[in-house]
Order: structure tokens, then sequence, then C-alpha cells
């Protein structure tokens, strides 16, 4: 799994410690969510989303069992706010759940569906995280004719663009707006570990956090960067998607390194064959129950 080696609290580490096989997580939680607002010109996939929440409920149920109520979690990389209502409804009326979307419409999407299920536990954030603050100009994703918007990026969106056909860009970015979107990056340190920082976003004081969740097409290793106070700080469990390191054949380590640099380790998610879940690796902190 690569040649890489990594030092944790002092310890050496082998590259192949670094993503252990994951047991298989108990189904025992399905809720009813009701995601009904989707730019979806296809019936059958907006039908998808209003039936399940999700266009992967199991991924999504995996989620909840990791959440009890009264808990805080973070959803990075919101998109349509499939998980973030999945989440809101497994935490409930005590917990809190923290979403952010950069792109304006897709955080706008969030809102309805979070206003539409009626959750009040809810904070979307209309703004991306990594590593420094900065504003981005970006194409905005394409929703004009496009079902589903999931593989838009921030990192590297140029390169993407120029590197594929342009229907193929076409159906991803919206090639054809008017001005590009400017993007806001932030810390999640900065934003959640600063009271005073925190008050002027609207955000919500937390006092834990048990769940990360990170779907930020190949920005992950900038949004932990980001956020090594807080994790320090909560030891969440962090749900990442991390294609670098499969389609790399595990030789892209940057993300578990970055993690084990903090004591986790990571194990793949059954349900997810690009997803990761990472726990501290000397069972403090939040762990899988």
């Amino acid at each position: 799994m690569g040649q890489l080696s990594t030092t944790t609290r002092g310890r050496a580490r082998r590259p192949e410690t670094l993503l252990k096989t994951q047991r298989t997580l108990r189904l025992t939680l399905a809720l009813g969510v009701a995601l009904t607002v989707a730019p979806a010109k296809r019936e059958s996939s907006r039908k998808a989303l209003a039936k399940a929440g999700s266009m992967n409920h199991m991924q999504s149920y995996q989620m909840q069992v990791l959440l009890r109520p009264g808990d805080v979690a973070i959803d990075v990389g919101a998109n349509l706010g499939c998980y973030t209502v999945a989440l809101a409804e497994a935490v409930g009326p005590r917990g809190h759940v923290i979403a952010f979307e950069p792109f304006r419409w897709l955080h706008q999407l969030v809102v309805a569906n979070v206003a539409i299920n009626g959750l009040q536990n809810v904070w979307p954030v209309n703004a991306a995280l990594g590593q420094a603050e900065e504003r981005i100009l970006l194409y905005p994703p394409q929703l004009r004719f496009f079902s589903s918007p999931g593989g838009v990026r921030i990192k590297g969106q140029q390169e993407e663009v120029q590197a594929k056909h342009q229907h193929e860009a076409f159906q991803l970015y919206d090639l054809m707006a008017q001005e590009p979107e400017s993007v806001r990056v932030v810390r999640l340190d900065d934003l959640l570990l600063d009271g005073e920082r925190a008050q002027s976003w609207a955000l919500p004081l937390v006092k834990d956090v048990r769940l990360i969740k990170i779907d930020v097409e190949g920005m992950e290793v900038a949004v932990v960067q980001g956020a090594l106070g807080l994790i320090s700080h909560f030891r969440p469990i962090i749900w990442a998607e991390n294609n670098a390191y499969f389609d790399s054949g595990g030789k892209d380590t940057a993300f578990l390194q970055a993690l084990a640099s903090v004591g986790y380790q990571c194990a793949r998610a059954d349900s997810a064959p690009g997803d990761v879940i990472c726990t501290d690796a000397g069972g403090q902190g939040h762990q899988i129950p």
C-alpha cells in the first residue's frame, strides 16, 4: 500500500497500518427522510432521492448508526443536503449539524431541503473548508440540465475543465455562466474553535464533535489540515471520500498521513468503495460502536 512511512505520537508506523480492514457496521437504524428538492431533470433520479433520502442509502444509514441524540456532526461538501438531512434526523432536536456547501445554488438547495424537512438543528454555511482562508473564482455547477452535481470540484477545477472533452466538462460545469462564481474558503479551526468567529458566522458554540463527513472531490487533505486543532481536541470519527488513495493503488497516502500525524488510523468503508472511516488509533475519543 505504497512506500511511505509516517510517525504518530513519536512512534514509527508502517505504511500498511494506515489503512486497516474495516469490520462491517451493523445497520440498526433506518430513518425515513424526505429529500424533495433536487435539480434533477430525470424523474427517476428525483424519486430515488425522495424515497431513500440518498443515492447510497446504505452509506447514509451507516453514518446515522455512528450518531446519537444530542451529538454534533459536520457535513463538509453537503451538495444537495442528502446526508445533511439524514445526520440531522439522527442527532435529533438536541443535536447540531453544521453543513458546508461552497456553491451558491447548491447551498440554496441544502437550505430548501432542511426547511422542507422541518429541521431546526442544521446550520448551512455557504463556504468551502480548506487549509487557508481565500477567495477563488470558479465555474458554477451545471444545473441547467444535468441531474447530479456531485462531482464538481474546487481544487484543480480549471485543470479538470481543460483536460476533459468539452461536452464532458459542460455536463459538470456551467461553462456558459455570465460570470464566475466567487467561492469563499475558510478553516474549520477558525470557525469552531474561536467563539467570537463562530458567533459572527451565526454558528452554535460546540462543546464536542462526534462525526465529520468529508466529500470534497480531492480537497480532503486541505480540509483536514485546516481542522487539525479541532480534530486533536474533540477526536471525532471522520468519514471521508479518499479516491486518491484507491485510484492510485494505495500509493497516494497524503490524506491517511495527515490524519496519522494526529494519531488516527483509517479503514475502508464497506458501503462506499472510495471512502474511509478514521478514528483515534489509541482508542481514545469517539469510536465506532
